[in-house]
């Protein structure tokens, strides 16, 4: 799976990219995290790199004593992001991390076989537990799920048309893009 991103704004902390836009977007189904190191020939501009420049630094500098209002976007960001803008090509064995969203509270209690009347007894337990398990909120899966994800993803894909090819029969991509209601609960309304 590879798409061309085009020209685009990379961070190299990945703390700060997990906070960028935050994790649940409307104009998605899915948040993730790519981890890319750039060949030479594609880093278009090094931001991280004018800012340790001392010759860059006093342009910039001489640009706000000139023009303070015009050079506001300059100070205001500097290299807090860590940024390098990249013409990059997104692959999915790139992939650090996803964000996901866990089943309900009665769902993981029976895919763990816990009998109901032990239920209430665990929820007030883990709503009083400041580090309890986030439950039906978006939260990023970590490194490791991610690539076991990712991973089953790919051979199910793979599977699928490879059974294509065998049989003959055309795949119908036209309901994959379409997110199920499932999918759409963590959404703010």
């Amino acid at each position: 799976m590879i798409f061309f991103e085009g020209i685009a704004s990379w961070t190299k902390e990945m703390e700060y990219a997990k906070k960028f836009k935050g994790i649940v977007r409307s104009s998605t189904k899915f948040v993730m995290l790519f981890k890319h190191v750039p060949t030479p020939n594609e880093v278009v501009v090094n931001i991280i790199s004018l800012w340790q420049d001392t010759k860059f630094v006093e342009a910039v500098q001489k640009f706000k004593e000139d023009d303070p209002e015009a050079s506001k976007a300059l100070f205001n960001f500097k290299d807090f992001q860590s940024e390098i803008i990249l013409r990059s090509t997104l692959k999915g064995t790139e992939i650090e991390d996803i964000v996901g969203v866990s089943s309900s509270f009665e769902a993981l209690c029976d895919m763990a076989g816990i009998p109901e009347e032990k239920r209430q007894e665990l929820s007030i337990k883990y709503a009083r537990d400041p580090n309890g398990i986030p439950i039906e909120l978006p939260i990023f899966a970590g490194q490791r799920p991610t690539t076991v994800a990712i991973t089953k993803a790919l051979n199910k894909f793979k599977d699928l048309l490879e059974a294509a090819k065998e049989t003959n029969v055309f795949v119908d991509w036209s309901k994959s893009a379409k997110p199920h209601e499932e999918d759409l609960k963590h959404k703010p309304k």
